[in-house]
Formats: C-alpha cells, sequence, structure tokens
C-alpha cells in the first residue's frame, strides 16, 4: 500500500525509523513500534533469534490496532510444524490465501502467500513478512503512515523528527 511515511523492522531486528535513522534492537519482549493518535498502533513481540540468530532477536508475534479493529498475527512454538495464527479482534479468524477480509470502520486485512497487508481507511498500514530459515521462523515488518509528518511514538519514531533522537516509554530521550 501506498503511504507517506515507511519504517521497518527486519530480520533480527533491524530498524529503519519513519526519519531514516537504521540501528538494532536485540532486546526480547513485548514492545510499541509506532503509536499514532487516534486509533492507529504496531506492537511487537521479540524473542530470542536461537538457534539461527542466538546473540539477537526476532518478531514472533505483532499487532496492530486501526481504529477499532485489532489484527494480530502469532507464529507458532519453535519445532511446530503449525502454521501462523491470525487472531481478529482477540478471535482466531483464517485469511485465505488472495483473499481480503473487511474488518470494523473500512479496515482490512489481505493475505498473499506469506504476506499479510493490513489497513485503515486513513491509509495507515502494516505490512507483515512471515519468514523461515534454518529452524529460525519471524515476521519482518512494514509500517505505512497515511499522513506526514505526523506524531509518533515507539522504536521506529524519532523524537521530535530528529533522526539522533529515540525516546523511551518514560519519553526519556
Amino acid at each position: 500500500a501506498a503511504s507517506c511515511a515507511d519504517a521497518v523492522s527486519i530480520g533480527d531486528t533491524h530498524l529503519h525509523t519513519f526519519n531514516g535513522l537504521f540501528y538494532d534492537f536485540q532486546a526480547a519482549g513485548d514492545f510499541i513500534l509506532a503509536e499514532v493518535a487516534p486509533g492507529f498502533e504496531v506492537q511487537t513481540r521479540q524473542v530470542s533469534g536461537a538457534p539461527t540468530w542466538p546473540n539477537a532477536s526476532v518478531n514472533k508475534a505483532i499487532a496492530a490496532r486501526f481504529g477499532e479493529a485489532r489484527v494480530a498475527i502469532c507464529l507458532p512454538p519453535k519445532g511446530s510444524e503449525a502454521p501462523e495464527r491470525v487472531f481478529v479482534d482477540a478471535k482466531p479468524t483464517a485469511v485465505e490465501d488472495g483473499q481480503t477480509l473487511g474488518l470494523p470502520e473500512g479496515a482490512g486485512i489481505t493475505r498473499h502467500g506469506n504476506v499479510y497487508q493490513m489497513y485503515g481507511p486513513d491509509g495507515n498500514s502494516v505490512r507483515a513478512t512471515v519468514n523461515a530459515y534454518n529452524g529460525t521462523t519471524w515476521i519482518d515488518l512494514d509500517v505505512g503512515l497515511g499522513r506526514w509528518p505526523s506524531p509518533v511514538k515507539g522504536l521506529i519514531a524519532n523524537v521530535n523528527g530528529n533522526v539522533n533522537q529515540i525516546a523511551a516509554r518514560d519519553n526519556f530521550v
């Protein structure tokens, strides 16, 4: 989907902010990638990338909110042959390949193979690509904003549009 500004979280978590900063974020836990008021938020769950990347972390689950619509994509535990699971408003939901599923308030989700494209009525979007390599699975994310500049908080945002500044959850720069 076209957007006015893009940021990414890829691989053994390499981040590229909306303002152009490239950095690695090797922490495990639940994090806000981007939050744009009112009603657009993208979260990620990062876990160890072992066995492939034992000293790095990867996105193992993502969640996005487009107004009232909530979507989550979760990868199965290590060693499982099960496919990823998709949840819409906390309910397991099948998204068939090549199909678009309409969500509340004009949002939607489309799947093409291992790529899920989620979008809101304001042009905000999330593309989640499910990957597997050498026993490790992860999700790459591309977050697009329908309006730029926009006030954004999170790991892929820069404080005051300054490429050299990132804020912690408590707003410490």
